[in-house]
């Protein structure tokens, strides 16, 4: 029984064959696959189609919005 238990670091020998991905998962794969580039700075990684922004990008959206927030309306 100790023979069939895979050691940590073990490779899978490529004539087993995998299991079909999980059509929950496959939406998430296909996405990652592929890499969104943020249409602010141009990098690979943006998260969202909606905002096309990577995660600085939005970050500093969120930061001027709560700046302008401090300083209120000048009526």
């Amino acid at each position: 029984m100790l023979e069939a238990m895979k050691k940590r670091g073990e490779i899978v020998p490529a004539d087993v064959p995998m299991p079909p991905p999980d059509p929950a998962v496959a939406d998430q794969i296909a996405l990652a696959s592929k890499q969104l580039v943020c249409s602010v700075c141009g990098s690979r990684g943006a998260v969202r189609k909606d905002d096309m922004l990577c995660w600085v990008c939005r970050r500093l959206k969120i930061s001027a919005w709560r700046d302008v927030e401090k300083l209120g309306n000048p009526e």
